[in-house]
């Protein structure tokens, strides 16, 4: 198949099917001046029958009948759509069958849906961080387990899309890659910020 699997979900891939049949021609019956004379058996190596083989060349071969093909193609695999046609060339009896491969609508929505949430909790967890820093409350540690849950939470999210290849796919760099980043950064400055905000309150009892 020629396509591009880091393009997921938008990969594409193309296939070509070749098929031939053929058949050795109809026997003919040789003329009487072709008929060879009956030669007795020989032994061969104390064995009673003639060893013969029966040969098989290039010629023959050549001389073999076309059989008419009929073609009924049918595909099903979960996460690809099979589309495709059937080329007869009328110079060649051999019929190429065109394969194109494709994700499924219903796949590229559900993909594009994840994409949406991991984005749309990674954005959450960074307001939710920006809202701590305005504040004056640093007992409030809700955004960092957040971000510290989502951390290994995004991998499980991402691993339910369909047929969803290694980390490193187009998808990835929409919304995987990124929102990973926003809660580690939004974690790492959460507990900077509880760790400043609790020295200086330190300092001021005493």
């Amino acid at each position: 198949m020629r396509g591009n699997l880091n393009r997921y979900p938008f990969d594409r891939y193309e296939s070509d099917i070749w098929l031939y049949a053929d058949t050795p021609p109809p026997p003919q019956a040789p003329e009487a001046s072709q008929v060879p004379q009956a030669k007795p058996p020989q032994v061969k190596h104390g064995l009673g029958a003639a060893d013969e083989e029966l040969a098989l060349d290039k010629d023959s071969l050549q001389k073999n009948v076309p059989v008419p093909l009929s073609i009924a193609l049918s595909a099903s695999t979960t996460g690809v759509k099979y589309t495709g046609e059937v080329v007869r060339n009328k110079d060649s009896t051999v019929t190429r069958v065109h394969l194109n491969l494709t994700r499924p609508f219903n796949v590229i929505n559900t993909v594009i849906t994840v994409m949406i949430l991991m984005m749309g909790l990674a954005q959450a967890v960074v307001a939710m961080v920006i809202n701590r820093i305005t504040a004056q409350d640093r007992s409030d540690l809700l955004p960092l387990s957040l971000a510290i849950s989502l951390i290994f939470g995004l991998p499980a999210l991402r691993s339910i899309q369909p047929g969803v290849p290694v980390v490193g796919v187009l998808g990835d760099y929409f919304s995987f890659i990124w929102a990973e980043l926003f809660v580690a950064a939004s974690a790492i400055i959460m507990m900077w910020i509880w760790l400043l905000r609790s020295k200086k309150s330190t300092t001021q009892k005493s």
